[in-house]
């Protein structure tokens, strides 16, 4: 079976995590799955931390299997579809995200999808201010001993791939006395957008030329520019010529392409792989 649209993934993911929600209880230690660091003391922590991409989910047993099938069924899924552009799927390749990371991601988005969610996590929480979830909440989900409740944390840390790429923020905590473990996970408006399927342009993007606008240049910052560079001109390594070849063989057209990069170099680039003398 494969999805028909990246809402039908959306729809499986926010099931998981419908799935760990009904299963996760802080305050229940029985059955959890059994870790090499189980009763481990803070001395012992400062040894090197689990790899947080394999932790287990804090939950009981059955629960866990039940979690697990979801989350084979979904990576089958995904594995049998290739026509479709599933826009988690993407998002999770191009930033490097683990299925624990994604785990965090789905989590904070659900709220900004279905506000039932915010309840659900009022209740988890047992606070009315905590409608999000937390740092704190991210370490008892995947921390089954001291040192998986630390190796958690890089989960939202701020090195993570969610935070390096600004997939999540955390905003200040409603519940001062949680401190800082207590701040809010959430999801920035243009991403919640692109993962419900929205084709429009960032509104800081919009903003910004905009205001470039205002400052004088042309309408929406546009301009025809010549394109005289080649490839062979461009002050790149090998790997970044390369893939810039593919983009000049490609048959494609109507393509949006993002380029980042020094400033020279980058107009230099859009310039060698446009196929007319000017772009």
């Amino acid at each position: 079976m494969s999805y028909a649209s990246t809402h039908e993934h959306l729809r499986a993911e926010l099931d998981r995590v419908d799935a760990i929600l009904e299963a996760y209880n802080p305050g229940e230690e029985s059955e959890r799955p059994e870790s090499s660091g189980e009763g481990a003391s803070r001395a012992e922590a400062e040894g090197p931390l689990p790899d947080p991409r394999e932790l287990s989910l804090a939950v009981p047993e059955a629960d866990r299997r039940q979690v697990s099938e979801l989350t084979t069924e979904i990576r089958e899924n995904c594995r049998t579809t290739d026509d479709t552009r599933l826009r988690i799927r993407v998002l999770a390749e191009t930033c490097g995200l683990s299925r624990r990371h994604l785990d965090v991601l789905m989590l904070a988005v659900a709220p900004e999808i279905d506000t039932e969610y915010g309840t659900r996590f009022q209740q988890v929480h047992n606070h009315q201010s905590l409608v999000r979830p937390t740092p704190l909440f991210v370490e008892n989900l995947f921390g089954c001993s001291w040192t998986d409740r630390l190796a958690a944390g890089t989960l939202v840390s701020s090195d993570s791939p969610l935070r390096q790429h600004d997939l999540i923020e955390l905003q200040p905590s409603p519940a001062e006395h949680l401190g800082k473990r207590g701040r809010l996970i959430t999801v920035s408006e243009r991403i919640v957008d692109y993962l419900k399927g929205y084709d429009g342009v960032d509104p800081e993007l919009d903003a910004t030329l905009a205001d470039h606008v205002k400052s004088g240049h042309s309408e929406r910052g546009l301009a025809n520019c010549t394109a005289d560079a080649t490839l062979d001109s461009l002050a790149v390594d090998n790997e970044i010529q390369s893939r810039l070849a593919t983009l000049t063989d490609s048959a494609e057209n109507g393509r949006r392409l993002y380029w980042y990069g020094p400033a020279t170099e980058k107009h230099r680039a859009v310039e060698a792989v446009c196929s007319a003398d000017q772009y």
